[in-house]
């Protein structure tokens, strides 16, 4: 069998707005445009959020595929 890595998706899209937030904060700090600060706390709240029950639903998702196998 072929053992190919599955990422959840909502692992992706935390860590894309992780990246978004790492962005605008160098866009912000680099032209003083304090107002994209918003964005950043956004981004950051969405982001850790999303990340965290990825990993959590791939962690169960792969116990699950153990248990199958087992």
């Amino acid at each position: 069998m072929k053992n190919s890595i599955k990422v959840n998706p909502l692992l992706i899209a935390g860590l894309v707005l992780l990246v978004n937030a790492f962005v605008a904060v160098l866009v912000a700090a680099s032209f003083g445009m304090y107002e994209l600060l918003g964005v950043v706390i956004g981004c950051l709240g969405a982001g850790i959020g999303l990340t965290v029950t990825g990993l959590i639903r791939q962690n169960k998702q792969r116990e699950k595929n153990q248990r199958v196998l087992n």
